[in-house]
Order: structure tokens, then C-alpha cells, then sequence
């Protein structure tokens, strides 16, 4: 039956590391645990200490009392006595000595239940540690409220009302002000390859889950209503968690452009009249065959439901042009934008806006 708990205790502090690991990676759980160790063996210690006092009172003469030991403590400070002597001519006798008494404490044949019942309580402890500075998973998406107003450019008012009449978009794309935003949430991504397919498509995740599609405020002044298009900057349209087209395609293209992605802003009208803007990214042509299946894994891992997915995407030369319209449901959602009525599916299968006004 020990040994049976034994391995049953075993297999559960690989189950903890393996958790550790993926949560923080093999540094952030090696800076954690040698604090967990030593807060869980002082925490031993006191609670053995106040065990044995109240077990001395009712049961005198006993067995009934525990060790106030600190094994994984001592075990530890071994290991860094090691390592601090490193530069020693003795290293590598001392460093077999540690192995060796590592390899004793273990007891093989005769399991040390108490040793690895300390050992999973300091990896539960370095568990707690490590929650508490991950409230989410490894590769966490910051918060959009965690991007101040005070970290927008020196050039870029929180909003601007726009006139009727032509307006530059391009202009109001800043990617330096969301450059630490977008650069935390394509870190996991490569560079290369369909890397930056997945990178678009994460920026494209990120805005889709935490900026909602809400129309301009009414704006009156002298009774009057004011109709003139009132444009968000990126920051802002993060802080507020909300904007409409042109908030969601102006942002989008900061957040393209802050990691090197091209892109581009189109300005089309629907056959009911309505103005929208949007936002296109590209990829290499190198990797037009592995789109669909690269989408597809990506919509797979994520836990937001699509619906039924179509991809369309159009070679340009040496690029490829993909749709990054955050009121859509996905990248490329160019199916929608037909509904819609701002693009056309001719009789050839081509298909084509309706009404492109601009390209920024």
C-alpha cells in the first residue's frame, strides 16, 4: 500500500510541475519554487511545532507526535552549496555527494511518504505563487483597460471630429501608441512562414473580444445636430472598449502596422448606400496554400464560436490580401461583406466591390 501511495504521490507532483511549466515556463517556476520551499517548511515547522505541544498535553506519553524536520529545505540548500562552489577544483565531487544523497532521500525501496508530501505541498504553494501573477495562461492577452490614455502619441488627440468631405484615415493610424500591445500578443508567433498570418489573426481575436461595435455619440450644439464623423485614436478606442467602423478599422490598422504587417484601408458603400471602412492585411504569396488549413487550426484552439467559416483572400503579385474587419465574425470574412452588399459576386465567380471609394 506505500508503495502505491508513493507513486500515487509521485506522478501527482509531475502532474504540478508539468502545470508550473505551462503556466510560467521553466524560469518563472524555478524563481518561485525555491520560495514556496522555504515558506511551506517554515509553515511546517509551526504547525508540528503546535501539533506535538497540543499532542504532549493529551497524550503524554505517545507516539503521536511529528517531525519537525525540514528535509526540502535542507535538501535545496545542498544542492546550492553546490552550485555556489561551482568554480571549486571539488565541483564535481561535490555535485555526485548531492546526487547521491538526492538519490537516497528518494528511498527506492523504502518510500519516504513525508519527504514527498512536502514536495507536492511546495509545489502546490509555488502553484499559488504563480496564479497570482498569471490570471490568465502563459501567453495572456493584456487587458484593454491596462493601456492608460497618457501612453497615446504626443501627436494624437483621444478623438477627432471629422468633417464631411475627404478625409486622410491613414493619418489617424498610430502604431507606436499600441506598439507594446500588439507586440505582447504576437510574442508566441514566429516571424517567418505563416507566422504572420497567425499574427494578424491574434491582434484580429484580441480587438473582436474586447472592443464592441457601437455607432459615434450624438452630438447637438445650439439644438443643432452635428453631422460630422467623430474618429477615436487607437488608445482610446481601447480604453472605451467600443467604436464604430472607421474606431475598429483605425485600430486595426495601428495594431497591423506596430508589429510590420502591411496594410491598407478601404472606404466602400453597400448597394443600400451606407459607408463603411475596413481594414486588409497581407502575407506573403509563399504561403497562399497553407492559409485555409493554418485559419482553421487557429479558429479550432480558441474557445469563441465562428459559426460555419469560408475564406476568400486575393492575390496581389508577391502578396496576399486577407480581411481584418473586426465587425465581421473572422479573418476573412469577405462572405459577410457580400451579404452585406458591399462587395459582388459577378456570373464568372469573380468577385469585386461594390463601390470602392478609397484605399488608404
Amino acid at each position: 500500500m506505500s508503495q502505491i501511495a508513493y507513486w500515487g504521490l509521485a506522478l501527482f507532483a509531475l502532474f504540478q510541475i508539468l502545470v508550473c511549466l505551462d503556466m510560467k515556463g521553466i524560469w518563472g517556476w524555478l524563481f518561485r519554487f525555491p520560495i514556496a520551499v522555504v515558506g511551506w517548511s517554515a509553515c511546517w515547522f509551526v504547525i508540528a511545532k503546535l501539533h506535538n505541544l497540543v499532542a504532549d498535553e493529551i497524550w503524554p506519553y505517545s507516539n503521536y507526535t511529528w517531525e519537525q524536520g525540514k528535509e526540502i529545505f535542507d535538501g535545496l540548500s545542498s544542492f546550492v552549496a553546490v552550485l555556489w562552489q561551482g568554480a571549486s577544483p571539488s565541483f564535481f565531487e561535490n555535485i555526485t555527494t548531492a546526487l547521491h544523497h538526492a538519490s537516497t532521500a528518494i528511498a527506492w525501496l523504502k518510500p519516504d511518504l513525508g519527504d514527498l508530501g512536502h514536495l507536492n505541498m511546495a509545489l502546490f504553494a509555488t502553484l499559488c505563487l504563480l496564479a497570482q501573477d498569471s490570471p490568465t495562461q502563459t501567453n495572456r492577452q493584456p487587458d484593454a483597460g491596462e493601456l492608460k490614455p497618457q501612453a497615446e502619441s504626443q501627436h494624437q488627440p483621444s478623438a477627432q471630429t471629422i468633417p464631411n468631405g475627404p478625409v486622410d484615415y491613414r493619418s489617424l493610424v498610430d502604431p507606436y501608441s499600441v506598439r507594446a500591445l500588439a507586440v505582447s500578443l504576437v510574442s508566441e508567433y514566429p516571424q517567418d512562414g505563416t507566422g504572420q498570418l497567425l499574427r494578424a489573426a491574434a491582434l484580429f481575436e484580441y480587438v473582436k473580444n474586447n472592443v464592441n461595435y457601437v455607432p459615434d455619440p450624438i452630438r447637438m450644439v445650439n439644438q443643432q445636430l452635428i453631422d460630422e464623423d467623430l474618429i477615436a485614436s487607437p488608445t482610446e478606442t481601447l480604453r472605451i472598449r467600443g467604436g464604430d467602423c472607421d474606431d475598429h478599422a483605425v485600430l486595426m490598422a495601428s495594431l497591423l502596422s506596430a508589429v510590420g504587417i502591411a496594410n491598407r484601408m478601404h472606404k466602400v458603400k453597400s448597394k443600400d448606400e451606407s459607408w463603411h471602412l475596413l481594414t486588409e492585411f497581407a502575407v506573403d504569396v509563399s504561403i497562399h496554400d497553407d492559409i485555409v488549413a493554418t485559419l482553421d487550426n487557429f479558429y479550432d484552439s480558441i474557445d469563441r464560436h465562428t459559426g460555419t467559416r469560408s475564406y476568400w483572400f486575393f492575390k496581389d503579385g508577391p502578396l496576399v490580401w486577407l480581411l481584418a474587419d473586426t465587425t465581421r465574425s473572422f479573418v476573412p470574412d469577405y462572405a459577410e461583406m457580400i451579404q452585406s452588399g458591399f462587395m459582388v459576386k459577378n456570373p464568372d465567380n469573380s468577385i469585386n466591390w461594390h463601390h470602392l471609394d478609397s484605399t488608404y
